[in-house]
């Protein structure tokens, strides 16, 4: 019910009433000063009797009007907002005056420094005669409605307006991505998948509260032309293993990205999180790497078939951090300390570089297992750091050969091996250290 509310409506009975009547009339000519509601529409009427001087011993009534015609109240429910009908004489006093009840019937605002109040906050759900409770989510600006009343456990909230995030209860949400999808669906069940990882990627990064838990996007076997570029990070997640594109882990050759034409298949703008079960082949971008880290991203891959690609297979710039295996900080012999370690991946496709750390870059990989096959070539070298650039490459497994220079550590870069001979990386040419790049 709308309520109605008009200033300087009073008037007085023109006749008694009983306790029991539901209509009276109202001095001749006052009635006008009084709202007129349309079905659906209520106002709030006071009375009170006029002999009793003591305003102590007063006792109004209040009752609802959803009637009027001229003069007479045609229809008013007695007894509201915890008063008792009462009997009246004429010339008592009715007034169109702010009551509680006029008071609950308008919305209750309140600001709410988390991002859903569902479990948090206490509300009460609308009545016919009541609002119900909203909220505003200060950290992502969305306005939120109780459905149903309850204390800060047991109210029910929806949100309204604004950006709605789900917040993730269960040790790992998975959102689903397969070539039969479509970017209109939601997602969330894997016969309404995605058709994009760039759109499930969106949706993890706007519309999820990870609340500690995994975010899993599950790409469904099949061959991708798409690339995705993936900046920021999912609301609530921890480490790289809580953020997770994974495709199919025993049977990688099964789930093919191939990129979009253009761009990096997996590009990372201050963003982290894992790659693991998928072949990634980027060979006729006018640019583009298989895995590209910029600008503070930190990125895992596990499980992945390297096919042919126009530029290198992993790039990391910028502060970027591309690590093989799992988080971890692993110390060793001269204050060395890497990242991850434990990943097996399989190289079968050439590149300019299969790693290359430039401007601030970080490679990661060591104790893992490499295969590699039909000797593919790497046009600058397999391994290249340069302008104050690192690469860690040691206690790894090579099996396989590959064809060009075997690693380049220029302009202030390092590539280490851990005491690795030159001769240790895949390659079929010497290694080249220029202007204070060292391996060692």
């Amino acid at each position: 019910m709308q309520l109605l509310v008009a200033d300087n409506a009073s008037s007085a009975l023109a006749f008694p009433i009983s306790l029991t009547d539901t209509t009276c009339t109202l001095q001749a000519g006052t009635g006008v000063l009084f709202p007129n509601p349309l079905p659906g529409q209520y106002f709030a009427i006071t009375f009170i009797t006029s002999r009793q001087t003591n305003p102590l011993l007063i006792t109004p009534e209040i009752v609802y009007v959803t009637g009027r015609s001229g003069d007479t109240i045609t229809s008013m429910m007695r007894g509201q907002e915890g008063t008792t009908a009462q009997a009246f004489l004429a010339g008592d006093f009715a007034w169109c005056q702010f009551t509680a009840g006029a008071a609950q019937a308008f919305p209750q605002l309140s600001a709410f420094n988390d991002i859903n109040p569902n479990g948090f906050a206490a509300g009460v759900a609308a009545s016919d005669w009541g609002a119900a409770s909203l909220v505003f989510s200060i950290p992502n600006k969305t306005l939120w409605i109780c459905t149903l009343g309850g204390d800060s456990s047991s109210a029910v909230w929806a949100p309204i307006s604004g950006q709605f995030r789900l917040r993730v209860t269960t040790s790992v949400f998975h959102v689903y991505v397969a070539t039969t999808g479509n970017d209109a669906n939601d997602g969330l069940t894997p016969t309404t998948p995605f058709a994009t990882l760039q759109r499930a990627w969106s949706y993890m990064t706007t519309s999820i509260d990870a609340n500690g838990n995994t975010i899993k996007c599950s790409v469904a076997d099949g061959t991708y032309g798409q690339s995705i570029f993936a900046s920021g990070n999912v609301l609530g997640q921890g480490d790289a293993t809580t953020v997770v594109f994974e495709g199919n882990i025993a049977h990688p050759e099964n789930c093919v990205l191939t990129g979009d034409g253009l761009n990096d298949i997996f590009r990372a703008y201050n963003a982290v999180f894992s790659i693991v079960g998928f072949t990634l082949q980027n060979p006729t971008a006018p640019t583009g790497n298989c895995i590209g880290s910029e600008f503070n991203s930190t990125l895992y891959f596990n499980h992945l078939i390297f096919g042919t690609c126009v530029d290198n297979h992993l790039f990391s710039v910028t502060n970027g951090v591309i690590v093989a295996g799992q988080p971890g900080t692993h110390t060793f012999g001269s204050g060395i300390s890497a990242n991850g370690g434990g990943a097996v991946y399989v190289i079968q496709g050439g590149a300019q570089n299969h790693k290359l750390a430039f401007f601030d870059g970080l490679i990661s990989v060591f104790s893992s297992s490499i295969t590699i096959f039909g000797n593919p070539t790497f046009s600058s070298a397999f391994a290249h750091a340069e302008l104050n650039s690192n690469i860690q490459d040691f206690l790894n497994n090579y099996v396989g050969s590959a064809t060009g220079v075997r690693w380049i550590a220029a302009s202030t870069s390092t590539i280490y091996t851990n005491g690795e001979p030159p001769t240790y990386l895949p390659g079929s040419a010497v290694g080249v250290a220029s202007t204070g790049g060292q391996y060692i």
